[in-house]
């Protein structure tokens, strides 16, 4: 395209499956099953004292975030869960509308209560744009021509920044 803008029917857009995409379904399909087959103890309240003693964990933290008899390291990745489903919704929402197969809204909410149980086929099954659009979309989905300053801001200088 002369404008340089990214359709749907572009070359640039892949509608197959490359070998990025397969890396992130097998890392998600993996995860699945380590959670659900291999990982160690118990389920989440499932009894014994394993089970007694995470679940104490949890209420502790949900109670006091900054409780001393809790392990920092593990107090900062409890907090956050909830920065890094922000963080993808963030980055995928904004070009969502020229996205397919999927949409994107539905799985960057459920990440934040699954995490990557929930985005990771939606970014394994996404249509991959290997170059950046040079035309911004109004809220109708209307394209517009990039101000300067988006430009700038979407420039391979700023990216690397």
């Amino acid at each position: 395209l002369q404008d340089g803008s990214a359709d749907l029917a572009d070359p640039q857009v892949s509608e197959r499956l490359d070998a990025g995409r397969i890396a992130i379904l097998a890392a998600w399909l993996a995860f699945i099953v380590y959670v659900f087959g291999f990982a160690p103890g118990v389920p989440l309240g499932g009894g014994g004292e394993a089970g007694e003693l995470d679940l104490a964990l949890l209420k502790a933290l949900i109670k006091d975030p900054f409780d001393p008899a809790v392990n920092p390291f593990f107090v900062f990745f409890f907090n956050s869960l909830g920065i890094i489903p922000a963080v993808y919704g963030s980055l995928l929402i904004p070009g969502s509308s020229r996205q397919k197969p999927l949409p994107t809204l539905p799985f960057v909410l459920a990440s934040f209560f699954v995490g990557f149980f929930a985005i990771g086929p939606y970014l394994g099954l996404r249509a991959d744009r290997s170059t950046p659009d040079l035309l911004a979309y109004d809220a109708g989905g209307e394209q517009q021509a990039l101000t300067t300053p988006q430009r700038i801001a979407e420039s391979k200088l700023t990216a690397f920044a």
